[in-house]
This record gives structure tokens, sequence and C-alpha cells, in this order.
């Protein structure tokens, strides 16, 4: 047999860190063959270790035992290098952009697990102060080690490359903050808080509702049932279906808004829209629409100009001036439009009215209890003489509030009256079919006006039919029914029709 000098080889692995001892068949172990094999791998350079020598024996052994096959060891191992980290962002979970779409699939069910597709956004909001991120700093590398001793370096991890403006705070501990709210942006090695988000495509299931806190532009339309909220300015390129848009400041819906009766639109400023369709509109300030307006319920506190453009059904209350090419149709649909109000004023108004009159309800029946304990007051008991200090009290109550209510009252009148103004020009024609409220009164149009007409309240109060081209003004009971809306006789001014 052969001798176990000739027999063995050594294997390193590639990265020279491990070093397998290798003995053929058909060899023969002597006593001294354990000093042979330690000389071996000092031939080779091999740095042997503490359970270097336990390796060689149980390999001696194994010969031993089965000399005609092939046996080998693992009799030094080495230590690969540890390179350092890079510094990164260590992000906090509600913010990180990676699992942002698995956030809000889950943020997107009910609790039977439903998931609500509307409810889902592809973007990830923040609010000034939010913790987003940790910039965490490079580590050093450690050297490893070969089997023969020589030195694998490390290299050292480096700075994360990233780039912050200044709507997010690099705290010294390496936390991430935002400045500002907005939609987190983290592209290219940059990360920053945008105010103005855009969105190239439609608001739709790509997208998920937007509630923003800043501006918001979408290139193209907002599909039915979606939302989008924006705290400041909103812009929309395309059309509107029957969705909902919320404006914290102005609105422009350059494509329009066709809602088919499901859509609403709020708008704390300025709204300028193609067109109006079947929508209901709250306008906080003033309107400008290039078009028509149709089957819609708008109620504007300032003014609406549609100098090109016709209010078709539905009902318009308007606080200011309204500026029109029609009024109605020429199909005789039936428009309501009411001029110099504000409808959430005159609902609070309606309230305080509700409540003003439970309260003097309450205040008669404590008075009519009040003065029948009076008139018998030699003869009251200890209860009803006690009763008779709380009608007392209450009345005293019921008193103060009644004139705070009606101070109140008087309040949201001059209000009104300072920020409204009752008039109407239509360039074109006013149909058949229209019911103009204005003061306190209500106009129904049986036949059309031509135009260019203004319709205002004179002196007296009552509404006032202008031809702008003659400038001359008449009552409007001379050409369309007038009558008060608080059901009392109108009076009747020279030519008045007497349908009025």
């Amino acid at each position: 047999m052969a001798e176990l000098f000739d027999a063995i080889s050594i294997e390193i692995s590639p990265d020279e860190t491990v070093a397998t001892l290798r003995v053929a068949p058909g060899v023969e172990v002597s006593d001294c063959d354990r000093e042979a094999v330690l000389a071996y791998l000092a031939e080779q350079q091999i740095q042997l270790q503490p359970e270097s020598r336990d390796a060689i024996d149980s390999l001696l052994a194994a010969v031993r035992a089965d000399p005609d096959q092939s046996h080998a060891v693992v009799v030094a191992r080495g230590r690969p290098p540890e390179h350092g980290r890079m510094g990164r962002l260590l992000w906090e979970e509600a913010f990180d952009p990676d699992t942002a779409a698995d956030r809000a699939r889950g943020s997107a069910g009910d609790a039977a697990g439903d998931a609500c597709h509307y409810t889902r956004s592809a973007f990830t909001m923040v609010r000034a102060g939010d913790h987003v991120a940790t910039l965490v700093k490079p580590t050093e590398g450690v050297d490893g080690y070969t089997v023969r001793g020589k030195t694998l370096a490390a290299r050292n991890g480096k700075p994360a490359q990233i780039k912050f403006d200044r709507s997010v705070l690099l705290r010294p501990d390496g936390a991430v903050v935002a400045q500002e709210s907005g939609a987190l942006s983290w592209r290219s090695g940059e990360l920053k808080v945008v105010s103005h988000l855009e969105i190239d495509d439609f608001v739709d299931f790509s997208t998920g509702n937007i509630d923003f806190d800043g501006d918001v532009t979408v290139h193209k339309g907002v599909r039915d049932c979606f939302v989008v909220s924006a705290a400041k300015d909103l812009r929309i390129r395309g059309m509107v279906e029957a969705a909902d848009v919320v404006a914290g400041r102005d609105a422009r819906l350059e494509g329009g808004v066709a809602a088919r009766d499901k859509g609403r639109v709020y708008v704390e400023r300025d709204l300028h829209a193609r067109y109006l369709d079947s929508a209901a509109v709250v306008v906080g300030r003033h309107a400008l629409i290039d078009k028509e307006i149709v089957s819609t319920d708008l109620s504007i506190a300032g003014t609406l100009a549609a100098p090109s453009g016709a209010i078709i059904g539905g009902e318009t209350t308007v606080g200011g001036a309204v500026e029109l090419a029609e009024l109605g149709s020429a199909g005789g649909s039936e428009t309501l439009i009411t001029l110099g109000a504000m409808r959430d004023f005159d609902e609070l108004k309606g309230k305080l009215g509700t409540l003003a009159a439970a309260a003097s309800e309450m205040h008669r029946k404590a008075k009519e209890q009040f003065d029948m304990l009076t008139a018998n007051a030699a003869k009251l008991t200890a209860s009803q003489a006690e009763q008779m200090t709380e009608l007392q009290f209450s009345l005293a109550t019921l008193d103060a509030l009644r004139d705070k209510m009606s101070r109140a009252d008087e309040k949201i009148a001059a209000v009104v009256a300072a920020h409204t103004d009752a008039e109407l020009t239509v360039h074109r024609v006013i149909h058949a079919g229209v019911r103009l409220r204005l003061g306190e009164y209500e106009a129904r149009f049986k036949d059309p006006i031509k135009g260019p007409v203004r319709i205002t309240l004179g002196a007296s109060g009552r509404p006032l039919l202008t031809d702008l081209v003659s400038e001359s003004a008449r009552d409007l009971a001379e050409v369309a029914p007038v009558h008060r809306l608080d059901g009392q006789p109108a009076p009747r001014g020279k030519g008045a029709s007497r349908a009025a």
C-alpha cells in the first residue's frame, strides 16, 4: 500500500479561508503519521489552530478504519473580511417608500378584510414634525485573514450620498424630521417634502383618494367615486366625473364637472370651471364659469360671472352680482336662482329662529306658572315657594338667552347685508320657466325676456328691470308675475302685472 505522505494533498478555497486535507484510498497509517501530517501542513504554510490536531486525529482514525476509501477533513479556517456598511436611511415604518403599497392595501380593508381600493394611496403623506427616517452612519470594516495567515483587507463603509432640502431637517442624532406638511418624495438620492403634488394621469385606482396638505395639480381627470382634497389650491386639467373635490383656497376645473347628481365640489375661495353639470357646488367667494351650469345645486357667497354661459335648471344661490348670457332654456327647464343671499347664513338664521321659538315657548309656560304662584303668594307651601324661586331664575335665564339670540340674528343679518348685492345681468335672454328670488320677492317668468337686461332691487325694495340698451327701468311685475315670499300680497308698482 502507498505511504501516507504520497497520498495526502491540501485544498484551499478560492477565498483562501478554508484548508481541507484530503487522503487518497489505499494508505496504511502508522503511529508516526500524525507528525508527518503536521510537517506537511507546516510545509504548506497552513496556520494551525487549536482544533487542527483533533481534526488530523479524526482523519487518521477514519483512514485506519477504512483504508480503501478517500477521506477529507477541514484542518484550518481563516476569516473573511467584514466590510463596513454604507451609511443609509433607516425608515420609520409609516414612511418607508418600499412598503407604501403594502400599507395602502392593509389600511384599505374593513374589519371583515374587504379592501376599499378608493382609500388606497400611491403617495406617502407627512406632516410638519413627523420623524420619517434616521440617517445611519457608515461602519468601519474588520480585516480578515487566510489559512496561511495573510491579511484580507476590509473596506470601510462610505457615508450615504443623500441630499436633503430645507423641507426636511437632519438632526445631530441622525433623525430626519419633516419641516413642512406634504408628500414625501424620495428620488435619485434626494429626500424632500413636496408642497405641490402633481399627478400626471387620472385620479383613479392607480392613485387612490388624494388628501393633500398643499397645492394639487391633476393633469388628467378624476374618475367616479374618488376624492381629491387640497388644503390650498387645486387644479384639474381634465374632467371631474361623479367625484368629490375640495379646495382650501382656489380651484381651477379646466375640464369641467359632469357629476350625474353624485359629485360634490367645495371651494373655500374662488372657482374657475369650464362648466358644471349635475353637481352640488359650494363656493366661498367668487365663481367664473366659461360655459353652462346645468341641473346643479350651486351656492356662491360672492359673485358669479358666466358672460358666455347659462344657468339651466337646478337651484342657484348667489350673494353678489350675477352676469350670464342666458338664464333658463328654450325648453322651459324649471330654474331657480336666488340673488343677494348666502345659503349658509340663511340656514343658520333658520336654525336660530327655531331655537328662539322654542325658547319663547318655554318662557311662556314658565311665566304662566310663575304668575299663578305670584297670585297666591300668601298661601304658598314651602315647596311651592321654592318652585317659584326656581321659575324666577329660569325666566331670567331664558330672557338672557332670547336677548343673545336676537343680537346674533341681527349680526347675521348685518353680515349678509354688507356682503350681498341683488343684481342680475343677462345679455341674451331670460327664458320662460325661470323663478327669480331677490329680497322679499319671487318672480316667475311665463314668457321670455330679451336681453340685455339687468334686474335689481329698487329704493322701495321691489325688483326693477332695466333695459341696458335704452337704460329705461320699470317694475319687474310689468313683465313677470311677482309675489312676496312671506305670502303677503305684493304691492303693485306702476303698470304692475295683476298676476303679481
